[in-house]
Parts: structure tokens; sequence; C-alpha cells
């Protein structure tokens, strides 16, 4: 996991992706995610964040859920550069954007979700509390 500096993230994240309403740091961890099926079976994956904001994260992964899937992911998240321990985020939302390689529809490269609620841990590792979006 690595944080880039604001200077970096302008340089390598295209304009149409900075047009936001709400502010998205590039924020790298590992992401374990689930969501259930049409018949209720349900389905993981990991990943890595590409970013993520007040409302949403993008999931970089090859097992993503379909659109308008409700999922949960977890997201480990280092406390500094070289810690051993994380600090986990844990969110549940909807998937508003699969991304696919190069229009080939089998393969996709990640996805976009919107949070509906997040859950923070204190360094303590208690819950912090929720927030709703």
């Amino acid at each position: 996991m690595h944080h880039l500096n604001a200077a970096a993230y302008f340089a390598a994240v295209p304009a149409r992706m900075r047009r936001r309403k709400q502010i998205r740091f590039p924020l790298l961890g590992s992401v374990d995610f689930q969501w259930h099926d049409n018949l209720g079976i349900c389905h993981s994956g990991e990943g890595q964040s590409r970013d993520i904001s007040e409302h949403g994260v993008f999931v970089e992964t090859c097992a993503c859920p379909p659109l308008g899937a409700v999922t949960k992911a977890e997201i480990q998240i280092k406390r500094s550069h070289n810690a051993a321990t994380t600090n986990p985020i844990a969110l549940e939302g909807r998937v508003i954007r699969v991304e696919r390689r190069d229009k080939d529809v089998t393969t996709c490269t990640g996805f976009a979700m919107r949070t509906l609620e997040t859950f923070f841990n204190d360094i303590d590792g208690r819950l912090d509390g929720a927030k709703r979006n």
C-alpha cells in the first residue's frame, strides 16, 4: 500500500474523474467484498481500493459484482507506511459502475460503489460509529 501526494494524484487521474462533487482521496488498501445474486447465492471477491470519498469507493478487481448489486466491503488501511497493523473501514453500498478492459464484456477491471453506510474503528479497534449516506 502507498499514499499519493496531491500533485501525483492530479497528474495520474484524468480530468473527467476529478469532476466530482465529493473529494476523492487516493487511499490504497486491500478490500474484501461480498454480494448476493438474484438466487440469494453469496459471492465474494478481493481487490484494492483506488480511491475513496465520503460517498463511495472504487475497487480494482477481476471479480466485479453486477451493476446495481448491494455489496458489503471491508477496506484494510495501514496506520502508517511501514505499519503491520491496519484499521478497517466497513462499507455497505450499491454498485453504480463496472469498468471493463478495452470494451471486453467478460473482463472487468473494477467497480464503483456508492456507500449506503460506513463503519470506522477507532485506534483501539472499537466501533467508532456509523455514517449513513
